[in-house]
């Protein structure tokens, strides 16, 4: 037997309605963070010459441990590089250019925000750091171009370099 609905309440339940806000007016998501992850977006700087963007300053006091160690991650197009974490360093990862996908996990049963995931976006229109905890996992999926990250970790790592097929294939 099928019900029959009127046509007030079709409407009423197509109704539209107000969208949630999701960003501070300054653009901010507005979305609880895991606590101990930052996001810091710089200015980029542009004229008739090109474009410069900081990188990184110490004057800006994101982070204590020193900036010793700088490498580059590219992500071939529509993969995924983590599930990462690490245990006793924080990372410092830089968005230079493409489109990312940042997923994070906080494992950390003392936190404040055990199990919260975050999932948000980076790229080139919005460069910036971001500084995810130790004991937070980690992952960079990649859109359809093939983008670019540098990670500023304390020192060499003396992780085993990991490839895509070492890790499990999930969907973010």
């Amino acid at each position: 037997m099928t019900k029959q609905i009127g046509e007030e309440q079709l409407l009423a339940s197509t109704a539209a309605h107000k969208d949630k806000q999701t960003v501070s007016p300054e653009g901010e998501r507005l979305a609880q963070r895991i606590s101990g992850v930052i996001i810091d977006r710089r200015p980029l700087h542009e004229d008739e010459r090109g474009e410069l963007q900081e990188i990184y300053n110490p004057a800006w006091g994101l982070h204590p441990d020193p900036l010793v160690y700088a490498y580059f991650v590219s992500i071939r197009p529509r993969q995924v590089k983590g599930w990462v974490v690490h245990r006793f360093q924080d990372d410092r990862l830089f968005f230079l250019n493409g489109i990312f996908r940042v997923a994070l996990f906080d494992d950390r049963p003392e936190s404040s925000t055990f199990r919260m995931l975050n999932v948000f976006v980076m790229s080139h229109r919005s460069r910036g750091t971001v500084i995810i905890p130790k004991g937070v996992f980690h992952a960079r999926i990649s859109a359809k171009m093939m983008p670019v990250s540098s990670t500023f970790p304390r020192g060499p790592t003396t992780t085993k370099i990991r490839t895509n097929s070492d890790y499990p294939s999930k969907t973010i």
